[in-house]
């Protein structure tokens, strides 16, 4: 037998069983079963035989037709608006001041001192002959002064540091902090 031999007779005999699957399904509705969609009544088996009892002695349940009548419960007068934002309580009343309000001190004026150094940028120091030199800049001026020397007639340069210079009033009460310049 060859290969098309082969798949021929499979295929025959998948036809066959196909039909005979079609023709008992066909068979069976036709007999003792009912068919797809129709309907028992009441006491009748899936045997086909009829019940004790006969179709004119079923009785059928009452309709509750008291239900059709009821009236519809009346929707309110004022329809709540289900969108609406919520309105929260708004914060406690502030309690009663007693007697007149003293208004607070007025804030002391800026200390010209610290002031002026925010002007100044740090840009940096060299050490030459064994002395140390402070680059600042105020707007387009460019400053170059040594440690322990004053600048600007108020600042004396206290302290250079790789990434700070320490500025000091003449007398040494004050103190002022500046840090190397990113740029």
């Amino acid at each position: 037998m060859t290969d098309k031999q082969k798949k021929l007779a499979i295929l025959t005999g998948l036809l066959l069983l196909w039909l005979a699957l079609i023709l008992f399904r066909v068979g069976l509705s036709q007999g003792g079963r009912p068919r797809l969609g129709s309907a028992l009544l009441p006491g009748e088996r899936l045997s086909g035989k009829p019940a004790a009892k006969r179709v004119d002695e079923v009785r059928i349940p009452p309709l509750k037709l008291h239900l059709f009548e009821d009236p519809l419960p009346r929707y309110r007068d004022n329809p709540r608006n289900i969108f609406a934002p919520l309105a929260f309580p708004g914060p406690p009343m502030p309690k009663e001041a007693k007697g007149p309000a003293v208004p607070p001190p007025p804030p002391p004026p800026p200390d010209p001192f610290l002031d002026e150094p925010k002007k100044l940028r740090f840009l940096g120091f060299a050490r030459a002959e064994g002395e140390v030199f402070a680059f600042l800049a105020t707007g387009n001026e460019i400053i170059v002064a040594k440690e322990h020397e004053v600048i600007k007639e108020s600042y004396l340069i206290k302290e250079v540091k790789e990434d700070y210079i320490l500025l000091s009033t003449p007398t040494g009460d004050k103190e002022v902090k500046l840090s190397l310049s990113p740029k």
